[in-house]
């Protein structure tokens, strides 16, 4: 157990302080990662702070067993029948608690994000204190010293503050409580568990500390073309800013675990942050040569039972009564059905056989780039695995096949500037501003063949347009929700945000379902602090208690 607590320590802390022993038959490892050895100098420092965004990036997605494919299950933003990564268990209908018992079936994937953004804020924190240290004692990075400050430090410093900031909003989201890391907290020191709000609330802080530095001059750039900083997007102090601002909007939103505290988020602070979030996809170009991973986006593309696309949300487009008859039939009974929608998003046709047969539409041919307006394809019957009835369908995800038909390599978005602007409409619509959120909501929507929202939708309560056969999205409708109906405007958002964040941003589809309240009943709300860690503290470790009610839809 002391052996636990020591790896914790050194590996939040970087103390790997092999050369520190007088021992004359110690030999130090050169090659062996000694983060205090290579904070003792200026490029060190620099080097650290550089490659912190690409790190919390590869903490979360670089592996496929991890959180994000198992909450990808859990609100049906895909299925998989296989058994790895926890999604058969974490897909499974109905759902079970999260089991937090040594040897647990997904233990490492349980663990995995919390570990990775743990270690990785405390290494952000340490980097970010060095670089003060090396600027009060009159050095700079560059060895350059100016007036008002060094661009040099000040670029690394901001881009520090937002990846901390990162690393800490993302361990919010997910587990019910974390140890806040900033660069104030002593790189020897353990600090205890926070709950996940006050987590939330230090992420927020160091987003604030990165746009305070950013803001103040001198100017800087970001390189967009050197694999270390972020790789694929250039930024320049402004272009951080929003970058910052946009989290600052994510975290804000989605740290909600239940429609009550979604309700009471601020969101006129979301409205103003999202609003001057970015203007263009925030996009990272991955590359396996240079050390930028995307795990599981890849791992989906290989279909066959890792992913399909159940309808829950996707068959809210359907315009051929399909949809209702789908949802009048017994869950362990419902059979596949072809999708028939002025949507774009969705392959064209009005049979199976028809939307197969599309040009580029199967998935040995992927998109021919990053732009790709579909984002779902019609598999052919040959490809078909299937599952549990109600998750059979004929649809996958291929907005991003080109990735995996690139050995994955390939320009992925991981923030969109669509999610900006429906977490902006929410903003709007919670704040009774309907036209607001009908314009914003209708970037996305008009774009793909949606009639729009603006001037015909001015309250809360009307349908959107179209007749009750050919409204997109259609809804469950209680009590039995056997039925559907066209949705409201706050349906349509949510229709949006599913449709455009699919496959992109982290736990997207899980985070706003809890806060919409349309997860299935039992799905849990949030991680327990993995046991692991908790034995590493000398306290006991507990099981999850906290899942959703009945939702929204009925399930």
């Amino acid at each position: 157990m002391r052996f636990s607590r020591l790896l914790l320590i050194g590996g939040l802390g970087g103390l790997g302080t092999l050369g520190a022993c007088d021992d004359p038959l110690t030999v130090v490892n050169e090659n062996s990662p000694d983060v205090a050895r290579s904070l003792a100098t200026p490029a060190g420092i620099e080097g650290l702070l550089a490659a912190s965004f690409r790190e919390v990036h590869n903490g979360t997605y670089g592996s496929g067993d991890a959180v994000w494919p198992q909450t990808m299950v859990m609100a049906f933003e895909s299925y998989g029948s296989v058994a790895n990564f926890g999604m058969g268990l974490r897909g499974g209908l109905p759902r079970i608690a999260i089991d937090n018992n040594r040897g647990n079936a997904t233990a490492v994937g349980n663990l995995r994000d919390f570990s990775q953004m743990q270690r990785q804020a405390r290494n952000i924190a340490n980097g970010i204190r060095a670089l003060d240290g090396l600027i009060a004692s009159g050095g700079t990075i560059s060895g350059t010293p100016a007036t008002g400050g060094n661009a040099t430090d000040r670029r690394a410093r901001a881009f520090g503050f937002l990846t901390l900031g990162i690393a800490l909003g993302n361990v919010s989201l997910v587990y019910d409580s974390a140890a806040i890391i900033t660069p104030q907290v002593a790189s020897s020191d353990v600090p205890g568990l926070s709950g996940f709000a006050a987590v939330n609330a230090a992420a927020l802080r160091m987003l604030d500390s990165s746009i305070a530095v950013a803001t103040a001059a001198p100017a800087f750039t970001i390189p967009g073309a050197d694999p270390t900083w972020l790789r694929g997007t250039q930024l320049n102090n402004a272009d951080l800013v929003r970058v910052a601002r946009s989290y600052k909007a994510r975290f804000r939103a989605g740290v909600a675990r239940t429609p009550t505290e979604r309700g009471a988020v601020n969101w006129q602070a979301v409205i103003d942050d999202a609003t001057a979030g970015i203007v263009n996809n925030l996009n990272v170009d991955i590359s396996n040569a240079n050390g930028w991973l995307q795990s599981f986006v890849n791992t989906a593309y290989q279909y066959g039972g890792w992913s399909q696309i159940p309808y829950f949300f996707i068959g809210m487009a359907d315009t051929t009564g399909a949809y209702q008859q789908w949802l009048a039939t017994p869950l362990l009974q419902r059979t596949p059905f072809a999708i028939v929608s002025g949507d774009r998003r969705l392959p064209r046709g009005t049979t199976r056989a028809e939307q197969v047969a599309v040009t580029g539409n199967t998935p040995q041919t992927a998109p021919s780039s990053p732009t790709q307006t579909q984002y779902f394809l019609a598999r052919p019957v040959s490809f078909d695995t299937p599952g549990e009835a109600w998750a059979n369908s004929y649809y996958d995800h291929y907005r991003f096949l080109y990735f995996r038909q690139g050995n994955q390599n390939g320009v992925w978005p991981t923030m969109t500037r669509a999610e900006m602007d429906l977490l902006a409409a929410e903003g709007f619509i919670r704040t009774n501003r309907i036209a607001d959120a009908a314009r914003l909501i209708d970037i996305s929507r008009t774009r793909n063949g949606l009639p729009a929202l603006s001037g015909v939708i001015t309250t809360l309560d009307q349908p959107v347009p179209g007749s009750a056969a050919g409204c997109v999205p259609k809804v469950p409708a209680g009590p039995n929700f056997a039925t559907a109906t066209c949705g409201n405007i706050l349906e349509a958002l949510k229709y949006e945000k599913r449709l455009e964040t699919a496959f992109t941003g982290y736990n997207q589809f899980w985070t706003d379902s809890r806060g919409w309240g349309d997860l299935a009943q039992g799905t849990p709300l949030q991680w327990p602090v993995p046991f692991n860690e908790m034995d590493s503290r000398f306290q006991p470790f507990y099981n999850s208690n906290t899942a959703a009610p009945r939702g929204t839809y009925g399930l």
